[in-house]
C-alpha cells in the first residue's frame, strides 16, 4: 500500500529542507512525495528540483503559474499513484511513524478516510491540541454523524492535513467544477475537508499525533496586516457549508444557527488579532475597516435569535457592524487579550 504526499510550495526556501526532510526520515517506506511548486519568486524551485533529482524513485515536482492552494493540491492529486493521500504544507512537518501507522490502520480497516491528530510547535513551545477522538473509532453510516456536526462544533474538522483519504475517494469528491474557489486565501481546508466527508463512506478516527503544525514560520494563514484583513474571512465558502448541512441530514435550523455563530466568531476573532497585534499607527485603519464586509448576509440578519452567541459577542458584534469600533478599545496588555480571546471562541481561530 502507498501513500502520496502532497505538498503545495510557495515561497518556502526557509522551511521546504525541513519538511522534505520529515518524509525522507518516515520509518515506514511506502510512499511518495509530490512537490507542486505554486509559481514561487524564490529559491523553492530549484529546491525541489534538487531533491527530485537525488530522489528521482520516490519524489516529483511540477511546477505551475501561481494559483493558489487549492489548484496546487488538486494539480498533486491528479498525479498521485497511492492508494492513500496525505497533505502536508511546506512550512509544517510529519511525525516520522506516520506513514507507518497509517498504513497499519488503513490495511486494517480499509476506512475511505483517516483523521488523526497533530502537534503545535513554535517558539521554543510544544502543545497538545484537543483530539477528535481519544481512541480509535470506525465510523459508517449512522456514525458519519458525529463527523458530519464536528464542523459546526468545533474547528478540529478543518485542517485537510490531518486526514489521510483515499485517492478514489478524492478524485469522487473534487469531479465538480472549483476554479471559482481558486482564490481563497481562507477556508480552502474547510471546504476540501466537507466535500470529502460528503464522499466517504467510511470514516476512522484516531488519537495519534502523526502531524507537527509549526507556527514559528510565516505562511499565508499567519500573515496579519491590516492590508490583509479580508484574506482571513471564510465567508467566501458561506454557500458551500450551507449546501452541506441540507445534505448532510443535520437539524437545519440548529446547525445554520452554529454555522452563523462561527462566522460571527471569527469575524470578532479577526478583527481582534490585528487590532492587538498591530501598532498604533495602524488601529486606526483597522477600526475603520468595513468589518460588515466581512460577514456573510444571512449569518448577521437576526444576532439577537441566535442561541449559540453568547450576550458579551452579540453586542460587541453590533458595534461591529454599525461601525462604532473605537468603542471596541479594550485596555487590555497583549497577552490578557490573547487569553481572553481563545477563551471566548473555544480554541481559537477556525482554520490553520
Amino acid at each position: 500500500m502507498l501513500f502520496s504526499v502532497i505538498m503545495p510550495v510557495y515561497n518556502a526556501e526557509d522551511s521546504l529542507e525541513k519538511s522534505v526532510s520529515s518524509v525522507l526520515r518516515q520509518s515506514c517506506p511506502d510512499w511518495e512525495l509530490i512537490l507542486i511548486d505554486d509559481g514561487s519568486t524564490d529559491s523553492s524551485p530549484e529546491i525541489c528540483d534538487a531533491f527530485a533529482a537525488e530522489y528521482p524513485e520516490k519524489i516529483r515536482t511540477l511546477h505551475q503559474k501561481n494559483s493558489r492552494q487549492l489548484a496546487a493540491r488538486l494539480a498533486g492529486i491528479s498525479m498521485a499513484s497511492g492508494d492513500y493521500c496525505i497533505f502536508l504544507d511546506a512550512d509544517d512537518s510529519l511525525a516520522p511513524d506516520c506513514v507507518g501507522l497509517l498504513k497499519e490502520r488503513a490495511e486494517a480497516y480499509l476506512p475511505d478516510m483517516i483523521i488523526y491528530s497533530y502537534t503545535v510547535i513554535g517558539n521554543s513551545v510544544e502543545t497538545c491540541p484537543p483530539r477528535l477522538a481519544n481512541e480509535e473509532i470506525l465510523l459508517t453510516g449512522g456514525g458519519l454523524k458525529t463527523v458530519r456536526e464536528a464542523f459546526f462544533t468545533g474547528t478540529l474538522m478543518n485542517n485537510l492535513w490531518t486526514k489521510a483519504v483515499k485517492r478514489e475517494t478524492l478524485i469522487a469528491s473534487f469531479d465538480r467544477e472549483l476554479s471559482s474557489y481558486y482564490s481563497l486565501s481562507c477556508g480552502e481546508d474547510r471546504l476540501q475537508s466537507m466535500l470529502i466527508t460528503e464522499k466517504a463512506g467510511s470514516v476512522l478516527l484516531i488519537p495519534d499525533r502523526l502531524y507537527v503544525y509549526d507556527v514559528s514560520s510565516e505562511s499565508v494563514t499567519r500573515s496579519f496586516s491590516p492590508e490583509n484583513i479580508a484574506k482571513h474571512s471564510t465567508a467566501g465558502i458561506y454557500g458551500e457549508e450551507l449546501r452541506f448541512i441540507r445534505n448532510s441530514g443535520l437539524p437545519e435550523k440548529e446547525y445554520i444557527d452554529r454555522l452563523n455563530a462561527q462566522h460571527v466568531k471569527e469575524v470578532w476573532h479577526i478583527f481582534s488579532r490585528f487590532y492587538t497585534e498591530c501598532g498604533k499607527a495602524d488601529r486606526k485603519r483597522v477600526t475603520g475597516f468595513d468589518w460588515k464586509s466581512l460577514y456573510p448576509a444571512e449569518a448577521i440578519s437576526d444576532i439577537r435569535a441566535n442561541p449559540y452567541l453568547n450576550e458579551t459577542l452579540k453586542k460587541k458584534t453590533e458595534l461591529l457592524l454599525s461601525g462604532k469600533t473605537m468603542s471596541l478599545r479594550f485596555g487590555l496588555r497583549k497577552k490578557q487579550a490573547e487569553k481572553f480571546f481563545r477563551k471566548l471562541l473555544h480554541g481559537g481561530n477556525r482554520e490553520k
